[in-house]
């Protein structure tokens, strides 16, 4: 497997947008938010992927999964 460091960024993706105007909906509508408690969730695994953008959505391929005690 290649690596792209140092300029691979690990980050975790919460939204898909497909232009700045739906960015600056997503944007207004987190910062609403900003202060809101959802809760809690309990995260058991987490999984590495890679995202295969070739496609209108991303076709992810699991690479590791990591289990959480």
């Amino acid at each position: 497997m290649k690596f792209d460091h140092p300029n691979l960024l690990p980050h975790i993706s919460i939204a898909q947008f497909q232009n700045n105007q739906e960015l600056t909906r997503l944007i207004g509508n987190l910062e609403k938010m900003r202060d809101i408690t959802f809760g809690t969730v309990t995260i058991n695994s987490i999984e590495l992927v890679i995202a295969h953008l070739h496609k209108k959505y991303p076709e992810l391929e699991t690479i590791h999964t990591f289990r959480l005690k």
